[in-house]
C-alpha cells in the first residue's frame, strides 16, 4: 500500500551560510508555502535564527536552534526526537540546515527510518571560489553532491555554468551535470539539478 506523504523535508547542507540563508528565505517565501495552511519547521544545526530574514506574517513558521552539531552523528538523537514527537496526521514542511561535513545519505536514512512516508530532498550549497579545494579536501562533499537532488553554487564570477561544470567533471567524472545546469536569479548563482526531484525544487524556488 502506498504511504501518503504527510511531511516534506528539505535538507540543506554546506559551509557557506549566505547561500544557505538565501535558499531558506526562498523556501519560506515561496508560493508553495504561502498558499497553503501549512506549518513550516526550520531546524538550524549550525546557523542561528538571527542570521535569517524570514517573513513575519507566516503564522505556521517555527524556527528551532538545535545546538550546534551534526544531525547525522553528534546530534542524531535530537533529530530523531523531532520526528518521534511529530503529529503523523498533520501535513507540513520542514527545512533542516546542517554543515558541509554532514553525510546526506545518512541523513536520508535517519529521516526515513523515523518517518517512512516523508518526502526527502537534499540540497548542497557551495561557494564557487572554494568549490574545487573543498571537494578535494573534504571527501564527504563529493559524496553529498552525488547523493543530493540539487546543487546551488554561489559567489559566481559571471562566467555562467562552464566553471562549475568543469570542476564537477574533474572531481566527479561520473556526474554528467552540464546539460541540466542553469543560472538562477542572477549571474552570481548557478543551480544544477542532480535528480528529477532537484528539477522540481529548482522550478519551485528559482522560477525555472
Amino acid at each position: 500500500m502506498q504511504l501518503r506523504i504527510r511531511l516534506r523535508v528539505i535538507v540543506i547542507s554546506g559551509f557557506t551560510e549566505p547561500g544557505k540563508e538565501r535558499l531558506i528565505r526562498e523556501i519560506a517565501n515561496s508560493a508553495y508555502i504561502s498558499n497553503i495552511e501549512d506549518r513550516l519547521d526550520i531546524l538550524l544545526f549550525e546557523m542561528f535564527e538571527k542570521d535569517l530574514s524570514l517573513p513575519s506574517d507566516h503564522d505556521g513558521l517555527v524556527v528551532r536552534e538545535m545546538g550546534g552539531g551534526c544531525p547525522c552523528c553528534t546530534l542524531e538523537g535530537e533529530l530523531r526526537k523531532v520526528f518521534v514527537a511529530s503529529d503523523p496526521d498533520k501535513e507540513r514542511s520542514m527545512v533542516i540546515e546542517t554543515g558541509g561535513g554532514c553525510d546526506l545519505q545518512r541523513m536520508r536514512n535517519i529521516i526515513q527510518e523515523e518517518c517512512p512516508s516523508c518526502d526527502v530532498a537534499c540540497v548542497v550549497v557551495m561557494e564557487f571560489p572554494y568549490m574545487k579545494d573543498i571537494l578535494e579536501i573534504v571527501p564527504i562533499m563529493a559524496e553529498n553532491i552525488v547523493n543530493a537532488d540539487l546543487l546551488m553554487i554561489t559567489e559566481m564570477d559571471g562566467s555562467g555554468v562552464n566553471g562549475p561544470c568543469t570542476i564537477l567533471k574533474d572531481v566527479l567524472p561520473a556526474l554528467a551535470a552540464e546539460k541540466d545546469a542553469m543560472v538562477g536569479h542572477d549571474e552570481r548563482i548557478v543551480i544544477i539539478p542532480i535528480s528529477s526531484k532537484g528539477n522540481i525544487l529548482m522550478y519551485e524556488y528559482f522560477g525555472g
